[in-house]
């Protein structure tokens, strides 16, 4: 299924700022140990009876190299009645990857203001009289950016409520400040990842504001018209990078896993784990991980 930008930005920017999770989940009324932050973990939920259930990200929450507590995360664009079914499934399967051991939670990124409303409401499980609720951030939560030094001092909230916002009236005056902290902070490079995130969700009209707005703080930028296909192209550059980088991902995940648990690792092992582009197998690799006694254990077949 072919992934949009707007429901990838806020993936990308948790997988690439660990501590931005937490400070999402504080907002949430679950306010976490400063030092906390989040690593990737495999987001795909077997039921192997009827279908695979996969969330659209899945990370375990850290203080030191002691594994806290586990998030399911979920950017959500627009309702979705199936979400309603779901997300508990989802937490439950997370929860019982970690034997009951993790606070788990389900924390949803709304990119709009009605689908947040619509994300918090409770949703009727099994249990009589025991609704599940999610955890939601929407526009309204995530506050927007007022200086170029408030951007700066929490880059990666700052570059969250860019993407929130940058479609808000006057959110392109968020957007540059956002990019000029961006640069301040963390480089160029960093500047430019944000650019092309943001070029992908703001509409026309903002776009072009938005350009001129940095060609007056940097005569020299020179940008490219936006064609009529180019957010279908990113979109299904996005679908094939998740097709290859599947498999990398969770192999990365074991290797966190296993070193979470203190079992050393050989280069021989590592090599045959980073090697594997089977997704079942590595699947398989993490279940034992949970509860093995060695990496020959887990790797055993």
């Amino acid at each position: 299924m072919t992934v949009s930008i707007e429901h990838q930005a806020p993936i990308e920017l948790c997988l690439r700022h660990p501590d931005l999770l937490p400070k999402l989940l504080g907002l949430c009324g679950q306010p976490m140990p400063a030092e906390t932050v989040a690593e990737p973990y495999p987001a795909r939920f077997n039921q192997i009876s009827v279908e695979e259930w996969e969330a659209d990200g899945s990370m375990v929450l850290k203080q030191g190299q002691d594994p806290v507590g586990a998030v399911v995360l979920e950017i959500q664009r627009q309702p979705d009645p199936d979400k309603r079914f779901s997300w508990p499934l989802y937490t439950a399967a997370l929860h019982a990857k970690h034997r009951g051991l993790l606070k788990t939670y389900l924390l949803v990124i709304a990119t709009n203001r009605s689908t947040a409303r619509w994300a918090q409401q409770p949703i009727a499980t099994c249990q009589p009289q025991a609704p599940f609720r999610p955890l939601v951030v929407g526009p309204d939560d995530v506050g927007r950016l007022d200086s170029e030094d408030a951007a700066s001092a929490d880059l990666p909230l700052a570059m969250l409520s860019a993407v929130l916002h940058v479609n808000d009236e006057g959110g392109e005056v968020d957007a540059v400040r956002a990019l000029r902290a961006a640069d301040a902070v963390a480089g160029p490079d960093a500047a430019v990842w944000l650019y092309g995130l943001l070029r992908g969700i703001v509409d026309d009209a903002r776009l072009l504001l938005l350009e001129e707005m940095i060609k007056m703080l940097n005569p020299w930028a020179n940008f490219k018209p936006r064609t009529p296909s180019e957010r279908e192209n990113y979109n299904a550059g996005v679908a094939d990078g998740e097709a290859k980088g599947e498999a990398r991902g969770e192999a990365k995940a074991l290797l966190r896993i296993l070193a979470s648990r203190s079992l050393s690792v050989t280069e021989e092992q590592r090599g045959q784990i980073m090697r594997c582009d089977d997704t079942n197998q590595l699947e398989r690799w993490i279940e034992r991980a949970l509860s093995a006694r060695s990496v020959a254990e887990v790797l055993a077949d």
